[in-house]
């Protein structure tokens, strides 16, 4: 059997889309199909063909042109394929329009007229911009008037949407009538204080001129008069200026001149009286006694200040000299003037003051002190101890107990504001302190040259503590001191302790001997524990005959400690610590057991040390 499958192939001629362009001559490039066959390009203007696969050509003159393309592959089912396109080349439009302008009145610009034609062709839009904000669209004829004279720009813009042409006329009308008018203008609005005052006037530039100052007085003919006003009173001027050539002829203006009079200022100040024992308070009335002020201002001279009060009732809370000072404005006529006053509150005042010695601190009873008193007429002194008081300005007082006593001192003198006045001092009485302090030394070290001291300071009242360890070293003021002494020997240990306050020293001494023996010889071990929860002999373990408390195992650099029965087997076991007395967690039964422990001690290279013999559980 046998299969025949046919796979047609076609020319196939492609061309670029339609071509619209304006104002020739214009090349236009075209694009044939694929590379490898024929082609053949029909510009259809009578022009020579052409036989390349992508031909540039000019076309010279307006016109529609169809342009033909034949694609020619003789391997093909087809052999040659045509495709067809239009080329169109337009003449780009012109533009053009008229302006007609209408006479106007040159004293009477009321209103504006123009004529506006669009002359030219072929214009897709039109927009007419008349140089004012108003527009037209698409209109080939706008007639428009003017409301106002001015200066106007007047546009016009076409637009040819097919070649993309855009083209602006502009045109400038003018609706300034060159019209005459007399202006009058004159000087602003006068404003002036006490008179006479002269006046400047200024006028306009008419050929004649008339100025009526409004005050009685014969008016002016000139430009530039000057007048004077001897009386104060508001006036209306008149100015009028005259010109036959315009089109008004005449115009007016008026101002008008004020003339015033200054205002006078003046104010009073009333002092109260006030008490000479008594320290605050002080009270002051003002006024504002002129006229015509725009404005007040007072300051009290202590910061505090009043704006636009005509009275003033104020209390100076503090006594004090203080200037008082009142502003006052006349913005009209642009016066300024301060009054100025001093006030003075400083009340002479007596007073008794109490004066007495500083605080006492004096140490071992009896003790006398002598106080100092003031120089008031009369004295009163409590003593703080039960004692009859003293009347004495300068009296001496006994004390015969240690204790702090608030001694009071009152001084009395009638003719002063506060009579009395009181002060207190304290007399402290102390008692010599009594030093003393606890020397304890540590067991054997683990190195047999070194001790470890612990001394406690036992006393009371030390103000500074001076410790010398006999070898050189010292501490300061430390109630605690843990020392190793690392050198056989005997050592005098020595505190001092002071006493400020009471000017007391008082020294303690202690002999301390450093010798070189072992652990070894000051090492126990029990025979007997009662391990019954009663917190005492719980537990079977080395101990330091002198320092029952002190668990020798942490002096040890290997430790081991093994517990066996009666028949021989091991219940126990430990490298850190002794026995409890139990078995597994089980308490052991009362009885004799035997121990073997093993140690050795630091800094010395013997072989471990061996402890064996029974111990009885009893509880």
């Amino acid at each position: 059997k046998m299969e025949f499958n046919y796979l047609g192939i076609d020319a196939v001629a492609n061309a670029a889309p339609n071509i619209i362009a304006c104002d020739p001559p214009y090349d236009v490039n075209f694009q044939g199909t694929t590379a490898g066959v024929n082609h053949y390009w029909d510009f259809g203007d009578g022009s020579p063909t052409s036989n390349v696969i992508n031909p540039s050509h000019t076309y010279t003159g307006i016109g529609n042109y169809t342009v033909m393309y034949v694609a020619i592959d003789s391997s093909t089912c087809n052999i040659a394929d045509t495709a067809y396109l239009s080329v169109t080349i337009l003449q780009a439009e012109t533009f053009s329009a008229n302006l007609n302008v209408g006479p106007y009145d040159p004293c009477n610009p009321t209103s504006f007229d123009v004529s506006l034609q669009f002359t030219g062709s072929g214009a897709d839009s039109l927009f007419w911009n008349m140089g004012n904000g108003t527009t037209f669209i698409n209109d080939t004829i706008v007639n428009y008037t003017y409301p106002t004279a001015g200066t106007y720009i007047i546009s016009l813009t076409a637009y040819d949407f097919t070649c993309g042409n855009v083209g602006t006329i502009t045109d400038t009308v003018s609706f300034n009538s060159n019209a005459i008018t007399a202006v009058a203008n004159a000087a602003p609005n006068i404003l002036a204080c006490d008179p006479p005052y002269n006046v400047t006037f200024t006028g306009g530039t008419a050929p004649q001129h008339l100025w009526d100052f409004g005050d009685g007085t014969p008016t002016s003919s000139l430009q530039n008069p000057s007048h004077t006003f001897t009386n104060i009173g508001n006036y209306t001027v008149m100015y009028v200026v005259i010109d036959s050539n315009s089109c008004n002829v005449t115009d007016t203006a008026y101002l008008s001149v004020q003339i015033l009079q200054s205002e006078v200022f003046s104010a009073t100040l009333n002092v109260a009286p006030y008490d000479p024992c008594v320290l605050s308070n002080f009270n002051v009335s003002l006024e504002f006694t002129g006229s015509g002020a725009d404005s007040l201002f007072w300051n009290m001279g202590n910061g505090v200040t009043f704006i636009d009060d005509t009275i003033i009732n104020y209390t100076y809370p503090v006594a004090g000299t203080y200037i008082i000072s009142l502003t006052a404005y006349d913005f009209t006529c642009g016066k300024v003037e301060t009054i100025t006053d001093t006030v003075i509150f400083n009340p002479n005042i007596l007073t008794a003051v109490a004066n007495a010695s500083p605080n006492v601190i004096r140490c071992d009873p009896p003790f006398n002190v002598t106080f100092t008193g003031s120089t008031t007429p009369q004295h009163y002194w409590d003593f703080d101890d039960g004692s009859p008081i003293g009347t004495t300005a300068n009296p001496t007082h006994t004390f015969s107990s240690i204790g702090n006593y608030d001694v009071m001192y009152v001084a009395i003198d009638s003719n002063t504001c506060n009579i009395t006045d009181t002060v207190f001092l304290s007399v402290q009485v102390l008692q010599s302190e009594i030093f003393s302090a606890q020397f304890t030394t540590v067991p054997p070290q683990p190195c047999k040259d070194s001790v470890l001291v612990s001394i406690n300071f036992t006393g009371s009242g030390a103000d500074s503590l001076y410790w010398n360890m006999g070898n050189g070293v010292t501490f300061i003021n430390d109630t605690s001191v843990f020392y190793y002494y690392t050198t056989p020997g005997i050592y005098n240990l020595s505190l001092t302790a002071y006493d400020f306050d009471c000017g007391n020293t008082g020294t303690i001494s202690q002999t301390i001997q450093v010798d070189e023996s072992t652990i070894d010889d000051k090492l126990i071990v029990p025979n007997v524990f009662s391990p019954n929860g009663d917190n005492i002999n719980e537990e079977f373990r080395l101990f330091f005959a002198m320092y029952p408390d002190i668990n020798p195992t942490q002096y040890l650099k290997e430790y081991t400690m093994e517990i066996y029965n009666r028949w021989g087997k091991k219940i126990f076991e430990s490298s850190t610590n002794g026995w409890d007395g139990k078995i597994n967690g089980k308490l052991a039964d009362d009885g004799v057991y035997f121990y073997i422990i093993k140690f050795k001690q630091e800094c010395i290279a013997e072989d471990l040390a061996t402890r064996t013999g029974h111990v009885t559980i009893v509880r």
